[in-house]
């Protein structure tokens, strides 16, 4: 082999080497970056992911480092879809056309609802709220320390907002309700801000479950779908527990809710959520057939003529005793529940400036709220226990 062979073979090899490297380097760069990605990503993975399974008002879908939350007919009568597109922060990630981007998990939020304190405390993220719309009406002990202490701040009510206070507190999102009556809802103004809205439709559930399932709706938010899913299944299970327990008597008594004023009396569907409570705690709901989800707005005569002869009468509004209840109206006492003093309500956990809490943190505890019910209307089916949220008119 002469010397210009050798020379070239000596060239092939060290360029062949060189390549051999750069390819090497390559391959590990690439794969460093591929790895770099998916830390970024974080797969979402069965834990990661909430599992609505009594909830008709929203959906969330998982993407390739994105979830996408629709949220049902805000309110009745509505067939809008409203729809949130959310990203890890920073994320480069762009949302569809039409959907409302936010970055999670959140850090900051506004609450134009007590039920909406209510998700945050089931999730152990009151730390989350920097502003409430009626921080006085607030029941939650550490909420109300955080009130108390400025951090958390008063922002008007729904009607007339401190827009420039929100400003201030620079939330990652605000979290509303839709009434669809004109005039009345100023989430609009917010978004127009540039402040993410997202409106909570919980309000428009029909069973106890759906609505206390609203508790992953926040957590999608705030990046918890795992203690979400973990907290509600033990909710769920004594519930359900709650209600195969109620559903052994033969004999259900009949009951009726509410109480006149100013000539309305308001009384639940019977496919709504507090109708379904009542058929849960083996009990026969007046109105049980009538088809509505929302409220019947009776008179007084309508009221009597179906619920005269009930056995029980609960939620009387804010009447606090028989006598009280004789004095708002006489007539009144020709009702068989009054006349043997079955009258319950739902007071008992109630701060001084008339928030109850039945309304607050009764929403994520359904599971209680139906063993008070039990316990009033087949106390042989729970000797032991002690109301919680009800109690007997005096």
């Amino acid at each position: 082999m002469n010397l210009s062979s050798k020379h070239d073979m000596s060239l092939r090899h060290v360029m062949f080497v060189i390549l051999a490297t750069v390819l090497i380097f390559c391959c590990k760069e690439k794969s460093n970056r591929e790895q770099s990605v998916a830390e970024k990503k974080e797969p979402f993975d069965s834990l990661t992911q909430v599992q609505i399974k009594y909830a008709n008002g929203f959906s969330v879908r998982y993407g390739d480092g994105f979830k996408e939350v629709e949220v049902y007919q805000p309110f009745e009568g509505s067939d809008d879809t409203l729809r949130y597109f959310l990203i890890p922060r920073e994320s480069s990630a762009v949302p569809k056309g039409g959907w409302t981007l936010i970055e999670t998990p959140i850090r900051f939020m506004v609450c134009l609802s007590t039920t909406h304190v209510a998700l945050a405390s089931f999730l152990d993220a009151e730390n989350l709220i920097v502003g409430i719309s009626g921080t006085q009406f607030i029941y939650d002990e550490k909420v109300r320390k955080l009130i108390a202490e400025n951090k958390i701040a008063e922002i008007g009510n729904e009607e007339s907002l401190d827009q420039e206070k929100i400003l201030s507190l620079h939330p990652d999102i605000i979290m509303a309700y839709h009434t669809g009556i004109e005039g009345y809802d100023q989430y609009e103004r917010l978004e127009e801000s540039g402040l993410n809205v997202v409106i909570n439709a919980d309000f428009m559930e029909t069973t106890p479950l759906g609505l206390c399932e609203w508790v992953k709706f926040l957590a999608v938010f705030t990046d918890q779908e795992k203690i979400a899913n973990e907290r509600f299944a033990v909710v769920e299970h004594e519930y359900n527990a709650m209600a195969k327990l109620a559903s052994i008597p033969l004999k259900k008594p009949t009951v009726f809710t509410g109480v006149d004023w100013n000539g309305t009396w308001s009384v639940p569907g019977g496919r709504s959520f507090a109708a379904n409570y009542l058929k849960d705690a083996g009990a026969d709901y007046v109105w049980k057939k009538n088809p509505e989800t929302g409220k019947l707005l009776l008179d007084f005569e309508q009221v009597y003529a179906e619920a005269a002869d009930a056995d029980f009468w609960i939620n009387p509004g804010s009447i606090s005793s028989w006598h009280e209840l004789m004095e708002w109206d006489p007539r009144c006492g020709n009702f068989k529940a009054a006349q043997n003093r079955n009258l319950f309500s739902n007071d008992v956990r109630v701060n001084e400036n008339g928030g109850f809490d039945y309304f607050e943190s009764g929403v994520t505890h359904p599971q209680i709220l139906l063993k008070d019910l039990i316990h009033i209307f087949h106390p042989e089916l729970l000797p032991d226990n002690e109301l919680v949220y009800y109690r007997q008119l005096p």
